[in-house]
């Protein structure tokens, strides 16, 4: 079982937060909504997800306030999410344009753009507005915007430098300058925020393409404490695709060592990430594959995990995969890959010739919570 490339996913950019001042912009017709109450249906829209009526409001802002930048950074976002890139590229385009430009245009250019030097030039740019707020030179309120805190400007700075990292390690990863520049881009991030889970997550993946694994491990289990005692309702977790990066670096480790622990680790973020989304594709595709590494691990050395067998690991990592095959296919998601090493796990579970499970007859079972029942008493159909 190889280890499957990752491909380029486009990033979200957090919308900020407004405080919106309708005092501040009065409507010269008592009939006509305001632009900033348009602008906060716009964003309850894009909130619930209705990306179509979202832009129709939009649209109607900026031809009543064509200078109006908020309202062309949340219609690239919306174009975005429609999957009309071209579209999105030019509302990006055009930000740059206007005054006090707001980093995200770069940050959404850097990931459209399909050529990497461009790319860096554009998280660079993003990086220098990021850098010039920290300092306090430049922190426009636009429409009662509430401005960054220097916590989420430093994040922002390490999430560029940690992007500009993947480049040179996959499209320039060739450059005789690629090692060198990955080295500085980490220093750079390290001086910011020497603790942050996604430079210690970066410093892993360039460890592990040094073949470091030993200090690669040690950056994953650095960045991994970071947050795996917090809330989940905490900000300071990473978002999904994080943690999903993670448990890679969890999982491919793993396979180096072949120490249950660190799979234990990996399936653990997996585990959190689909109490967070059970409908994340990804999550259920690297859970099944690390359930059935786990599972081959004890059949080769006849051993148990805690009282589990091999064969359990095999048809719990069976049911993940049929459970990503059916996400998959149902959400049209794009990563063709994915679904082909599925098919080749599902392909390998199979000749494995499992028994069928101690408790198989059982599953058509269905516990009724005693809440439910009036008698108090549980029951099962």
């Amino acid at each position: 079982m190889g280890r499957l490339k990752a491909g380029k996913q486009l990033r979200t950019v957090p919308a900020p937060k407004e405080k919106l001042d309708a005092k501040s912009k009065a409507s010269s017709s008592a009939s006509l909504p305001t632009v900033p109450k348009l602008f906060a249906k716009a964003q309850g829209l894009v909130v619930q997800g209705d990306f179509d009526l979202a832009r129709q409001f939009l649209d109607r802002i900026l031809q009543q306030d064509p200078s109006h930048i908020e309202a062309y950074e949340l219609l690239g976002i919306v174009q975005l999410e429609l999957g009309d890139l071209d579209a999105a590229r030019s509302t990006f385009l055009h930000l740059l344009e206007m005054p006090n430009t707001p980093a995200s245009a770069h940050l959404y250019l850097a990931q459209l753009e399909d050529e990497p030097q461009t790319s860096l030039r554009h998280y660079e740019a993003a990086i220098e507005t990021f850098t010039t707020q920290l300092k306090g030179k430049d922190t426009p309120v636009v429409d009662g915007r509430e401005p960054p805190t220097e916590e989420e400007l430093k994040s922002s700075i390490v999430q560029a430098l940690c992007a500009m990292i993947e480049i040179w390690m996959s499209d320039l990863c060739m450059e005789e300058s690629a090692e060198a520049s990955c080295e500085a881009l980490l220093s750079r991030a390290f001086a910011i925020d020497e603790n942050s889970p996604e430079a210690l997550q970066s410093l892993a993946s360039c460890r592990m393409s040094q073949d470091r694994p030993d200090d690669a491990r040690l950056a994953v289990e650095r960045s991994w404490a970071q947050w795996k005692d917090l809330e989940p309702d905490d900000s300071r977790r990473p978002d999904l695709p994080q943690r999903l990066s993670l448990a890679k670096l969890f999982l491919e480790l793993a396979q180096h060592y072949s120490e249950l622990a660190l799979f234990e680790s990996a399936l653990s973020i997996l585990q959190d990430v689909l109490a967070a989304d059970d409908q994340e594709v990804m999550g259920w595709y690297l859970e099944g594959w690390c359930l059935l590494l786990m599972s081959e691990n004890l059949r080769v050395s006849a051993a148990t995990a805690d009282g589990v067998s091999w064969t359990d690991l095999a048809h719990d990592a069976r049911e993940c995969l049929d459970m990503c095959k059916n996400l998959h296919i149902n959400q049209q998601h794009p990563d063709a890959q994915v679904l082909q090493h599925v098919e080749e796990l599902l392909a390998e579970i199979v000749a494995l010739n499992l028994p069928p499970r101690a408790n198989d007859d059982d599953d058509d079972e269905v516990w009724v919570d005693d809440d439910e029942d009036e008698d108090g008493d549980v029951e099962m159909s």
